[in-house]
């Protein structure tokens, strides 16, 4: 069962459906946070990419405790950022920064 929580979407679905209780959602959040790297931070927003990570490429992001996926071209896949400026900001970086994100995607 722990390797099941090591994959991302594994925990956004437990989470969203409240399997987890406060403490362990708590530590797995922790333990995923350290482990996928953080390329950029601006205005409380945490963008976090891995290398070469599965398809499709995505980025994560987090705004004041929410978080959320969203493809290469800034659209959110799953997740939920309710703030509208962030969500602005967060397209406008993954638009200025594309050609980057899809080298880091795909090599």
């Amino acid at each position: 069962m722990a390797v099941l929580y090591s994959t991302g979407w594994v925990f956004q679905f437990a989470a969203a459906f409240g399997i987890f209780q406060d403490e362990t959602r708590k530590a797995l959040r922790k333990r995923y946070n350290q482990k996928v790297p953080i390329i950029s931070m601006f205005f409380g927003i945490v963008i976090r990419m891995f290398y070469r990570e599965h398809e499709p490429a995505h980025f994560h992001v987090e705004h004041q405790g929410q978080h959320a996926k969203f493809d290469l071209d800034g659209e959110m896949i799953v997740g939920s950022i309710h703030s509208k400026t962030a969500l602005r900001l967060i397209r406008e970086w993954a638009s200025f920064h594309r050609g980057n994100l899809r080298l880091i995607g795909k090599t």
